[in-house]
């Protein structure tokens, strides 16, 4: 009995938290955002690609995007 709950207690750990980027000129963008070279060009799409406890790092820039 014990065994099976520290087997889920393994299953059931947070992953880790990444860090996302986030440029409006990125050249090439694509999921996960795991670098400058291949940052989100929207705010929204890094949000909607984080999980709990991610970091989103935001370049300087105009991102008057959206409704």
């Amino acid at each position: 009995m014990l065994t099976l709950f520290l087997l889920g207690a393994a299953l059931a750990a947070p992953a880790a938290a990444v860090t996302l980027f986030v440029d409006w000129q990125s050249p090439s963008p694509a999921p996960p955002y795991a670098s400058w070279a291949t940052a989100a060009r929207t705010i929204q799409a890094a949000v909607d690609a984080a999980q709990a406890g991610d970091l989103i790092l935001v370049a300087a820039g105009n991102y008057n995007s959206g409704g």
